[in-house]
């Protein structure tokens, strides 16, 4: 019945079986072509009786066909049938994808963008709360905004740094409201705010806003520096351009229309010397 075995679902029935491993076929028989139940089970008293009478309710509305052999089927396909892909996904995640899992796999950016985003879902990165734990010591205080400590809520979304490039960008979509979280801004908020053909150009511009912080992090940090945000914004919009090079054209030409349908400003030049080193430490 659906995805469960009978015995599953009716135990104590199961119990006063004549045969406990008796399969469906073994429970009536043909008549013609027509099938007839035949429940080979002891006399039942209280709720296995119970189970009987719901047993037969439901038997008495399936037929099985005799022109037609059984066949297995693979419920974690739509088609039914096996795949190596969906094997994968259950020898890895038990079938259930994760919730940042086309955030992070799905937007034309080089792997180690992806790389660093995975990280950026487990909060694996470098942040100084985790370099704490792992024995540093020393100053905790965010290197962007200089008024709180770092994490990755903070450095990715609350930072009043990072908020004024998220709007920034948001400013572009025809929205002024942000969210209230970080996992918020990236699960939720989009398919509330973002306009459907818009998508594919925000999909890739937040995950490139997300590298440019931290790389901008890390270019505090180490090299002292610090870059003006209207020229992070413009490598920002460079990476969706650049990064959109080598992926297949159908989905080229999907996020071209929705960059030009967001109108962003042909102007602006993006950071070249950065962007020549845009190979960020994770």
């Amino acid at each position: 019945m659906g995805d469960h075995s009978l015995r599953a679902i009716y135990p104590l029935l199961a119990g006063y079986a004549f045969n406990n491993n008796s399969l469906v076929n073994g429970q009536g028989h043909y008549r013609g072509e027509v099938w007839s139940w035949q429940l080979l089970i002891h006399r039942l008293f209280g709720r296995a009786y119970q189970e009987k009478i719901d047993l037969l309710h439901y038997s008495s509305q399936v037929s099985p066909n005799i022109h037609e052999m059984d066949k297995p089927i693979w419920h974690l396909h739509p088609s039914g049938k096996f795949t190596v892909n969906s094997c994968y996904k259950l020898l890895n995640c038990r079938g259930v994808l994760f919730q940042w899992s086309n955030f992070i796999w799905k937007p034309v950016a080089p792997l180690k963008v992806k790389v660093f985003l995975w990280l950026l879902d487990k909060n694996k990165l470098n942040t100084k709360d985790n370099i704490l734990r792992k024995g540093w010591n020393g100053d905790l205080m965010c290197q962007m905004c200089n008024s709180d400590n770092e994490n990755r809520e903070h450095l990715f979304y609350t930072c009043s740094c990072a908020q004024q490039l998220w709007k920034m960008c948001t400013s572009f979509f025809n929205v002024s409201q942000l969210p209230t979280s970080f996992d918020h801004f990236l699960l939720h908020w989009p398919s509330l705010f973002i306009r459907k053909e818009l998508s594919p150009a925000w999909d890739v511009l937040s995950v490139a806003v997300c590298w440019l912080l931290w790389g901008e992090r890390n270019l505090r940090c180490f090299q002292k520096k610090s870059r003006d945000f209207s020229l992070l914004f413009a490598d920002a919009i460079f990476f969706v351009n650049f990064w959109r090079g080598p992926v297949a054209k159908k989905r080229k030409d999907t996020i071209m229309s929705a960059v030009e349908m967001v109108h962003f400003p042909s102007t602006w030049q993006a950071d070249s010397s950065l962007l020549t080193q845009w190979d960020y430490e994770v």
